[in-house]
């Protein structure tokens, strides 16, 4: 044997080994990274072409052949070996995780403002406009398809992150809560509590936040809700997540409390360095029938005025086993902290019940194979009769919208929430939301002082 087919031997056969290792681990992994599949099939192919190839060593021209496509091969690697080392030490960020997080509306990100204790608001002033479903199903990489023809809104953010108009300083209603008060699916004179401002002739302030709980209500309205004229505060419970946010800000104020630690949220999304990466992420993207966007699927069936409509049911309301009794102290202790500093400050305080989509169109739309799967054996707590108690004692009234929008939908009539992709209330909801709220307001206003009902509630 020559030294040349010594040294097609030697070439081929390493780098036949190799590539068959990567392969090898790459099958290995893919299971907890898909990522990985892709360059697994590219390490086999090239390997075992390698390996075929080691047996052209007597053929001179094609030991040429492929010894040429073969350096040619490692000279990639090694040019790609450099580029990954250079970009990772820079910390260039192929991602570029940020400015694609400012694509979303805001309504769909975490707040990140420290305010408080532990507690978070949105970055204030800003304006966003673009259209906030279909921004949040391509950043999850689902197919845009249910945001088909929503409307491009502009959202504004007053100085403190909240969904108000910018000349407002006095006003007599402040309400606060989650995604449901927020409501950034939506354009400002939509949001209920723009129609309840209307509706009762008052100004109201909105303190609402996605992402956030019941004791995150009670820090905005002590510390972003005080005005002159403030009458009415509002917190706006929400069934589907409330529970669990009440638990994560307990343990987040344990800790605050213990160690006086409190949590961060300065993360804008982790930096993509890798070029490897930055290279498959961009030949997924290349036209072809085998990349596509997930489709989302619905779990149930709405049978609105224009036949049977596709909706997901997420954030169902809590099953008897989730609300313990541990909650439900947490719980009492929020509503005793929330009337005592009302009744301080001479404020009438409000606890409105906001049900999740999956109990108002409970035994009306038809589950679907994917929605009986995951919701066949679901069984609802009666939290909102629990509460209902607990607020009188704690001094605080109460309203339920369950049955207000219970009533409303009924088979044949338009959704009150938003169809595929989001659990939130729609126009029409966010309508009967504030038509409720300013009945029930009107019909408060002559009820007997909230410290002296309490007491005979208590007893």
């Amino acid at each position: 044997m020559t030294a040349r087919q010594k040294l097609h031997l030697a070439f081929h056969l390493t780098t036949a080994a190799v590539f068959l290792v990567a392969a090898a681990f790459a099958a290995w992994r893919a299971s907890s990274d898909p990522e990985l599949v892709a360059p697994g099939k590219v390490c086999l192919t090239v390997g075992l072409f390698a390996l075929v190839s080691s047996a052209f060593y007597r053929a001179e021209r094609l030991s040429r052949w492929s010894m040429g496509l073969g350096v040619s091969v490692w000279a990639v690697l090694f040019a790609l070996a450099a580029g990954e080392l250079f970009f990772r030490l820079i910390g260039y960020d192929f991602r570029r995780a940020a400015p694609r997080l400012e694509r979303v509306a805001p309504y769909y990100r975490r707040p990140t403002v420290p305010t408080g204790s532990v507690f978070f608001r949105r970055r204030g002033p800003q304006v966003w406009r673009g259209k906030p479903l279909r921004s949040v199903l391509l950043a999850m990489g689902y197919d845009p398809g249910p945001a088909r023809g929503e409307p491009t809104i502009t959202l504004r953010y007053d100085a403190d992150g909240f969904r108000n108009e910018a000349g407002l300083k006095d006003w007599e209603i402040a309400v606060a809560g989650d995604s449901f008060v927020e409501l950034g699916v939506l354009p400002y004179e939509k949001l209920f509590t723009s129609r309840l401002a209307q509706l009762t002739g008052r100004r109201v302030r909105n303190l609402g936040v996605s992402h956030t709980g019941p004791w995150s209500y009670l820090h905005f309205l002590k510390a972003y809700g005080r005005s002159p004229s403030l009458r009415v505060v509002v917190a706006v419970f929400y069934e589907g997540n409330d529970l669990s946010d009440l638990t994560r800000e307990e343990a987040a104020l344990e800790r605050w409390r213990g160690a006086g630690k409190r949590p961060r949220r300065d993360w804008k999304g982790r930096k993509q360095t890798s070029l490897v990466a930055a290279l498959l992420d961009w030949s997924l993207k290349l036209p072809s029938p085998f990349h596509r966007r997930v489709k989302l699927l619905p779990d149930a069936l709405w049978p609105g005025p224009r036949g049977e409509e596709p909706v997901t049911l997420n954030d169902m309301p809590p099953q008897p086993a989730i609300v313990t009794e541990k909650r439900k102290g947490w719980l009492r202790e929020w509503l005793r902290a929330f009337g005592a500093w009302a009744s301080d400050n001479r404020l009438i305080p409000w606890v409105v019940y906001m049900p999740a989509k999956g109990r108002v169109l409970w035994g009306k739309a038809r589950l679907t194979p994917r929605g009986r799967e995951r919701w066949d054996d679901w069984h609802a707590a009666d939290l909102a009769g629990w509460m209902a108690v607990a607020c009188a004692q704690a001094g605080v009234r109460f309203l339920d919208l369950t049955p207000a929008l219970c009533k409303a939908s009924q088979p044949g009539r338009p959704l009150l929430y938003s169809a595929m992709g989001d659990t939130h209330l729609n126009a029409r909801g966010a309508e009967l939301v504030a038509r409720e709220l300013a009945r029930a307001l009107r019909e408060g206003e002559n009820k007997p002082t909230l410290r002296s009902s309490a007491g005979k509630a208590g007893q």
